[in-house]
């Protein structure tokens, strides 16, 4: 992992590791940024988060050395101003994984603006909900909004918070063999 005190090599202003991260990912509502918190907390929650993230991959995490699990996240309440409301959506184009989290930052006050004292904390483990479904729970379908995963079928898990999350996946992965 990279020492987060490590300097850029010629910097004249001596900028570290630690800087290029506060200048680079300190937007946690950012779409981008968002994902990867939402990766990171699946990964925190499954204790497979002691290797760094690794760009790219067909999955998102490996599970117990064997189940491919792919995180996705959307949001109600986005980085930017918005006019009218957002219903949230979560990509999904192709099904590289065996077991897939959909993360949901729930907060709804769709009057947040940033200069605003009351927005979405994606570090608030209150403000997010999960799923947890097979591959092939997944309707053939690009694009999911969060509601209609209640109609997934018996077997799907929703609405969970993050303390029963690590649960709900052991769950799915004893359900693939």
């Amino acid at each position: 992992m990279r020492d987060p005190t490590a300097v850029f090599k010629g910097d004249p202003n001596g900028a570290t590791v630690l800087d290029f991260w506060r200048w680079s990912g300190s937007d946690l509502l950012d779409n981008a940024q968002r994902g990867i918190v939402a990766e990171f907390l699946v990964a925190q929650a499954l204790g497979a988060a002691s290797e760094p993230r690794r760009e790219w991959e067909a999955y998102d995490i490996l599970y117990k050395d064997r189940y491919k699990i792919e995180v996705k996240s959307t949001a109600y309440v986005q980085a930017w101003e918005q006019d009218k409301a957002y219903h949230g959506e979560y990509k999904i184009e192709k099904r590289t994984a065996d077991i897939y989290v959909l993360s949901l930052l729930h907060h709804k006050n769709k009057k947040y603006r940033r200069d605003t004292n009351c927005p979405p904390n994606p570090l608030d483990l209150d403000h997010w909900e999960f799923a947890v479904l097979h591959t092939n729970m997944l309707p053939n379908q690009k694009t999911i909004r969060p509601n209609p995963l209640r109609t997934y079928g018996p077997d799907s898990a929703h609405g969970i918070p993050y303390g029963r999350l690590r649960a709900m996946v052991d769950r799915a992965c004893e359900a693939l063999g």
